[in-house]
Order: C-alpha cells, then structure tokens, then sequence
C-alpha cells in the first residue's frame, strides 16, 4: 500500500498524463493505444488519475490492513497483562512474603511492642533498602535478611515432607 501511495502521481505527472492522453480523445482506438505504449508505472498514474482522493483511500487501506495486527497484538499484551495480574492477587507465596514483610518491619519500627501496623502500601517497599543504612556495617541489610529467613523455612518445609515420605517407605 506504501509502495501504491508512493507511485500517485504528482501535480506535474498529472499535467503531463493528461495533456499526453488528451491526444486519444477523438477515438477509444487511439487511446486505448497510448495506453499501451505507457509504462507499467505510467499505466498505473493514468489509472488512478481518475480516482478522487486516491492518496485518503490508500491511507484507509493502509490502515485497514495494519490495524488488525495491531489490534490482535494490543489484545494479546492485555491478556497477558491481566493474567499476570489474576496471578498476583491470588498468589499465596507472595501474601506470605508481604505478611514477612510486614512483620519484620512492625519488629524495627517498634521493637514488638507498642502499635503495629496492619499493613503498607506497595511504594514503601522501595525504602527497604534504606533500612541497611541504619544498621551497623556488620548486619545483614534487610532484604538479605528476609531472603535468608524466607528460604531457610522453604528449606526446612521441604525437609519435613521429605522425612515424612521416607518414614512412609
């Protein structure tokens, strides 16, 4: 359709076209014959030179032809996008890891004592790493932490049910 678009002819092509095709007026034989001596090119600016407002219609072509891919693409990325997020709302490890989140931060914050809090929104996870600034160089920042007590207990589910299936051999 670009290529199309691109072979319209110009203001002065269409002068040209026209004065060139005027000489077969008098006959269909003669122009029927100038037609044919044109190039396949000429051909085509002759053909669409009778066209009103061909360069909009091959625009909505154009369009036609790209947007459904683009649609179809569109579509699939929000697929995607809302299946990641179905995914996230009903994940359990990732509750569990928020409920970590928050009880480690309920332990600094207050000691274990006082009020805690009930949760946190998503941006402060971001000031997570400023934690480790406020300990001593020789404590494990918090994320390392949380990591570390995260995996430990996975470590140790998976040696229970382990040990519970060899004691069932």
């Amino acid at each position: 359709m670009k290529a199309l678009k691109e072979y319209l002819p110009d203001a002065d092509e269409r002068r040209g076209l026209v004065t060139y095709m005027k000489k077969g007026e008098s006959s269909p034989e003669i122009r029927e014959k100038l037609y044919a001596d044109c190039s396949e090119t000429e051909k085509y600016m002759v053909t669409m030179i009778d066209v009103p407002d061909a360069s909009a219609k091959l625009d909505v072509m154009l369009f036609r032809t790209i947007f459904k891919n683009q649609f179809d693409e569109a579509t699939d990325g929000i697929r995607t996008l809302n299946k990641a997020c179905d995914e996230l709302r009903s994940s359990e490890k990732l509750r569990k890891l928020m409920a970590m989140i928050l009880t480690v931060v309920n332990q600094i914050n207050t000691g274990g004592e006082g009020k805690m809090a009930m949760g946190f929104t998503l941006d402060a996870l971001l000031k997570l790493n400023e934690v480790s600034y406020i300990f001593s160089a020789q404590a494990p920042i918090y994320l390392y932490f949380l990591l570390n007590f995260y995996f430990r207990r996975k470590l140790l589910t998976r040696r229970r049910a382990y040990c519970t299936m060899s004691s069932n051999w």
